[in-house]
């Protein structure tokens, strides 16, 4: 037997000063989609509720997963994820705050550390828990783990520093979170990353051989440390479609004519047959938001 799942990835751009429209607008463009799931990136913790009304779905967010900390610990947005209320939800979760730190990510994905490198901030570590949920849900009877992910620019900064050389160690915590599980899983992400890419190949920003840059390809490099594969190279390859550019497979985050990148990626696990695959950004734009909601038809087998 097989199972059809129709799942949906957006950044909802909770920065920076949405208007008060913004979130209602995008709620139905996720609506009229028809997903069984829904990834979420800079979902702020009342907009989770807004989009479960309009699309009639259940939901987490991050932020209220275990262990609990106070809400001003996070940044106002993380990661959530909306579901169909006839999947049973079975265990929900974000990756701990620690399981970023260089200590823990160096044992499995071991880098050297640049020069001059200063201990991570707690409150970054906190951010990236935040930037992380994982869901798994009981589907036909099956378990399978559903997750959303947004990874941290480097030019961001925590308490008034950048976050420079502690950004690879997100996309290094996930990893190592994704290589552990046992179940077949989904994940969407917006990771600030690539820098460019073809068919064949992933620059980072991180260049090779610089610290960091080991961290990012196990996570998202063409030869990860977990077990999933990116959707649409899979989609691009498949049907002989042509990439954009030299340097772009497609853009999922264009500000302008010259910025555009394809920061935003869905993967999934060889249980995960790729029925058909969905890319709209001129539609998000028009409603507020500044990213492409990305669609995989998918069959569980």
């Amino acid at each position: 037997m097989s199972t059809e799942l129709r799942i949906g990835s957006l950044n909802l751009r909770a920065m920076p000063n949405p208007e008060s429209g913004q979130i209602h607008r995008l709620a139905k463009i996720i609506a009229a989609k028809e997903c069984d799931v829904v990834l979420l990136q800079e979902c702020r913790r009342p907009w989770l509720d807004v989009v479960c009304q309009t699309a009639g779905m259940s939901g987490v967010h991050a932020h209220f997963q275990d262990p609990p900390l106070p809400r001003r610990a996070f940044s106002p947005d993380g990661c959530a994820i909306a579901f169909r209320k006839s999947f049973e939800r079975r265990r929900s979760w974000r990756i701990q705050p620690e399981k970023f730190m260089p200590k823990a990510v160096h044992e499995r994905i071991p880098e050297e550390l640049p020069l001059d490198f200063e201990p991570m901030p707690e409150r970054l570590a906190v951010r990236y828990s935040g930037r992380s949920v994982l869901v798994e849900l009981g589907v036909d009877g099956t378990s399978i783990v559903v997750a959303s992910f947004h990874g941290t620019p480097g030019s961001g900064k925590v308490g008034g520093k950048e976050v420079g050389e502690w950004k690879p160690f997100f996309p290094g915590g996930v990893a190592i979170e994704l290589a552990e599980l046992e179940q077949p899983f989904v994940f969407g992400i917006d990771a600030n990353e690539p820098l460019s890419e073809t068919l064949d190949t992933v620059t980072f920003h991180w260049a090779e051989g610089r610290s960091g840059v080991e961290r990012a390809k196990a996570l998202l490099g063409r030869n990860p440390i977990h077990q999933g594969r990116d959707l649409f190279r899979q989609w691009l390859t498949d049907s002989g479609g042509a990439a954009a550019s030299e340097e772009l497979l497609i853009a999922t985050y264009a500000p302008s004519p010259d910025f555009q990148r394809r920061f935003d990626s869905l993967w999934a696990t060889p249980e995960f047959g790729l029925v058909g695959f969905e890319t709209h950004l001129d539609e998000v734009v028009t409603a507020g938001g500044d990213h492409a909601m990305l669609i995989a038809d998918l069959r569980l087998t």
